[in-house]
């Protein structure tokens, strides 16, 4: 009889145990495990692009605005050319007339080649003789024995002789390879076409353009173009 009560006792404590835990299994469900998260790479501080180097040609390019430019006439004249971005304004030449240019550039352009080109007809030469300037007057001496009184010989004004004038016949040259001076200068002498109209004369410096623009005259109205500049 106690063995029969033991194995009920035992038989019933299975079967509660086995109701627990379906009961169990059924509360908690087994959970999927998620896969382990990868972690991104630490992201650095970007390295800055440095600016780009700049181009010696660019640097060493003349603004053509400062470029000036005188012409020469006559024995004595002198015409001061305004200067809109390296194109000047037109002078007016009577026919056969021959003009030196004198065009002053900037410091960055000091021995650079110049190629000068006539493109509307007419000749240049780069052999143009100097303008004569007076003597300069010899200073007094700030010390020694008393001067002679000043005669009205030895103290005239200086006379200027007049600067030699090119032939015509001498400017055979229609474009020329030259060099700016070192002190900024290039000098050429000019004459026009035989056509009426517009002469210009190209000069390419440092990769900047200069025109000089003249303007031949018509013989039989000569009073033309009041308003230009006139080298005569």
């Amino acid at each position: 009889m106690p063995s029969r009560t033991l194995r009920s006792a035992l038989i019933a404590g299975f079967g509660c145990l086995a109701s627990i835990h379906a009961a169990a299994a059924q509360i908690i469900p087994n959970p999927n495990m998620s896969p382990t998260p990868t972690i991104p790479p630490i992201i650095g501080i970007p390295t800055p692009t440095p600016p780009p180097t700049p181009n010696p040609a660019v640097l060493l390019k003349a603004d053509p605005q400062l470029a000036r430019a005188l012409v020469r006439y006559g024995q004595n004249g002198v015409l001061s050319l305004a200067s809109d971005r390296g194109r000047f304004q037109k002078v007016a030449l009577q026919p056969n007339e021959v003009v030196t240019v004198v065009l002053n550039l900037s410091p960055k352009d000091y021995g650079q080649p110049a190629d000068v080109q006539v493109l509307d007809g007419g000749a240049m030469t780069t052999s143009v003789p100097k303008p004569v300037l007076p003597a300069t007057p010899t200073p007094f001496p700030t010390a020694g024995p008393p001067l002679a009184p000043p005669n009205s010989t030895t103290n005239a004004t200086p006379t200027i002789p007049p600067t030699p004038t090119l032939d015509p016949s001498t400017l055979t040259e229609t474009g020329k390879l030259m060099a700016v001076s070192l002190a900024g200068e290039l000098v050429f002498a000019f004459k026009p076409g035989a056509d009426v109209g517009l002469h210009r004369v190209l000069v390419v410096v440092g990769g900047n353009q200069y025109f000089l623009q003249f303007w031949r005259q018509d013989p039989s109205a000569p009073n033309n173009n009041s308003r230009m500049l006139r080298a005569y």
